[in-house]
């Protein structure tokens, strides 16, 4: 993991891994960054469904540049169906394969109107959106997703391959476990204060959730604010 002052320092152009509807945005915060964008390496990729302005790069490009470039992972998954969920996972799991199997640097994406506190950590393959706050003694695991206008307050430990949506609020000491999901301005409190609450592994909580007590794993916060079952 690193400091938010080491990834100032590194600013290596970046090539995104894969695609998702969301590469817009993860184009336009490079570009806000000053980061320079080579292109996409997807087999899938479609210029006229997602960004046209990013060229496609070859396999052959991306193991000749990887001690030039930082490559990103552009797959976040977002809750739907079972099945279709499993599927983005899959893919989502062999491009960070791809990365482990060729020891391709991985780049961070942090919006410059974004604070993050020096006594953060953040790991490889996140992106943090615009105007969000990510206080002290806070780790964001490898490919997380912090959307726009989030508060993140100190002492969190956020898991890998979360995604945490647009003004969400997480506050007190709460771990969020890989691959959750935490919908639009929903709300995460430590009430105890004593105890950590503790979100498991692949939680979907639904936007303007107020959740304050430990959540088990494959667990779905409703928009009744019931718990159901969920299988991955």
């Amino acid at each position: 993991m690193k400091t938010i002052s080491e990834i100032a320092q590194d600013n290596k152009p970046i090539c995104f891994i894969g695609s998702s509807h969301s590469i817009d945005k993860l184009a336009e915060t490079a570009c806000a960054c000053g980061i320079h964008i080579q292109g996409v390496f997807d087999t899938d990729y479609d210029q006229n469904t997602f960004f046209t302005d990013l060229p496609l790069v070859s396999e052959q490009q991306v193991l000749k540049n990887k001690l030039k470039w930082n490559f990103i992972v552009a797959s976040n998954w977002q809750p739907g169906t079972d099945k279709k969920n499993a599927r983005h996972i899959k893919k989502r799991n062999s491009l960070f394969e791809f990365i482990d199997q060729h020891q391709l640097p991985e780049g961070n994406l942090i919006h410059p109107t974004a604070i993050v506190s020096l006594k953060s950590r953040i790991a490889g393959n996140v992106v943090i959106g615009a105007h969000s706050l990510i206080a002290h003694n806070v780790t964001v695991g490898r490919g997380t997703a912090i959307k726009e206008f989030c508060y993140i307050s100190h002492d969190i430990d956020i898991h890998d391959h979360c995604v945490i949506q647009l003004r969400a609020t997480i506050t007190g000491e709460v771990t969020v476990k890989s691959n959750s999901y935490i919908g639009v301005g929903s709300t995460i409190i430590n009430k105890s204060g004593k105890n950590r609450t503790v979100i498991g592994e692949r939680v979907v909580i639904h936007p303007h959730r107020v959740v304050m007590q430990d959540i088990p794993d494959n667990t779905v916060v409703s928009l009744k604010n019931n718990h159901l079952p969920r299988v991955f």
